[in-house]
């Protein structure tokens, strides 16, 4: 029987090991003190150091250590001790989710079992695939109230700055799913678990099924070229299961990845009241069959921000609610708004001393 890494990794003299937060196929993430830095942080290290999983775990920490970005985990040290790596990250307390935060009001779906949420290592074939995995299913049809869709939007608005962001550095998340986006008590998302991570650079062409099915886009489950289209896929299945209370298809794997193919979502109507239009079709979008099809990061925030408040420079409109004792400098920005409206390059340069703001808003 292998070694389990509980037995021997002790952090070394650098990190107090606390107790494990979570375990996935190649790794187990511990919550440890760091002495260096003064503070906890997460800290993913092997079940198994083999040549693969060493190499595995180098390219994830390679990959995403030089991003920074405000809804992807900030990464921190790659590290060797006792024959073992790993590597530490930013420390998240207290999150949920994707699923259980932006359904935090709404009373849980009955667990049945079922294989879509079984994870796949990335050398995995068709008999690998577990059968005994929990998913969940809708028990009654959810009323979307207006502070539950705003909530929504402001969640799905940050989950496309995030993948955007690793989008634009040329990278491929490939296992977009609820345990894999979480969100902060101060409602913050951050984007986990860069394990099957890819660049765009090869995501054209063909390599092994790699990915958790329920999520996975049709042309990642038949291992085809893949592009940003495929994690927005995955995006659009959470977004199905938080509006419904359900995974948007059933059955087995085959039987899942021919509908995937072959036919769209039940409507989300059936399962819940009031959604919004946009979001709705943005979802079925998402689950198109054919990558091209699909929307991508500025449609998602689109709709994502269609009810954000904007701040009008329109002269008609008064400015008392807004702004106290700022007569001249919001003519003076609202002369410079008129100028660009015209096509003409328009700047302004506002300074104060801090704490200005507090006394500006009333």
């Amino acid at each position: 029987m292998a070694t389990s890494p509980e037995d021997h990794f002790d952090g070394g003299a650098r990190f107090s090991i606390e107790r494990p937060l979570g375990e996935g196929a190649y790794g187990i993430v511990y919550r440890a003190f760091d002495q260096q830095r003064g503070h906890p942080v997460a800290l993913k290290t092997l079940r198994h150091p083999t040549p693969d999983a060493i190499y595995r775990i180098k390219r994830e920490f390679r990959s995403l250590s030089d991003l920074s970005h405000r809804n992807l985990v900030s990464l921190y040290d790659l590290l060797a001790s006792g024959g073992q790596w790993f590597f530490t990250m930013e420390l998240i307390d207290g999150a949920r989710d994707f699923f259980k935060f932006c359904r935090r009001d709404i009373a849980p779906a009955r667990p049945r079992r079922d294989i879509r949420n079984s994870p796949l290592p990335a050398d995995a074939t068709m008999s690998m695939i577990s059968s005994d995995r929990p998913t969940l299913r809708a028990e009654s049809v959810v009323t979307w109230t207006q502070e539950r869709v705003a909530s929504l939007r402001q969640i799905l608005g940050q989950l496309a700055d995030g993948l955007s962001a690793l989008h634009r550095a040329g990278k491929l998340h490939r296992d977009i799913k609820p345990s894999n986006v979480i969100v902060t008590t101060d409602s913050r998302l951050v984007l986990l678990d860069f394990g099957l991570v890819t660049d765009l650079d090869f995501s054209g062409s063909r390599s092994a099924v790699a990915g958790t099915p329920a999520y996975m886009s049709p042309e990642q489950c038949e291992s085809l070229p893949l592009t940003e289209a495929s994690d927005w896929y995955s995006a659009g299945v959470m977004l199905y299961q938080v509006l419904t209370g359900r995974l948007p298809f059933d059955g087995g794997w085959h039987d899942m990845l021919h509908s995937k193919l072959t036919v769209a979502p039940r409507p989300i109507r059936e399962y819940a009241t009031a959604v919004p239009r946009d979001l709705e079709d943005l979802c079925l979008q998402l689950l198109h069959a054919d990558a091209a099809q699909r929307p991508g990061a500025a449609e998602v925030l689109k709709v994502a921000r269609h009810s954000m408040p904007k701040v009008s420079l329109d002269p008609g409109r008064s400015q008392h609610q807004l702004f106290v004792g700022r007569k001249e400098q919001l003519d003076r920005l609202r002369k410079a708004f008129q100028t660009s409206q015209s096509g003409r390059l328009s700047a302004v340069f506002i300074s104060g001393a801090s704490g200005i703001s507090r006394r500006t808003w009333s």
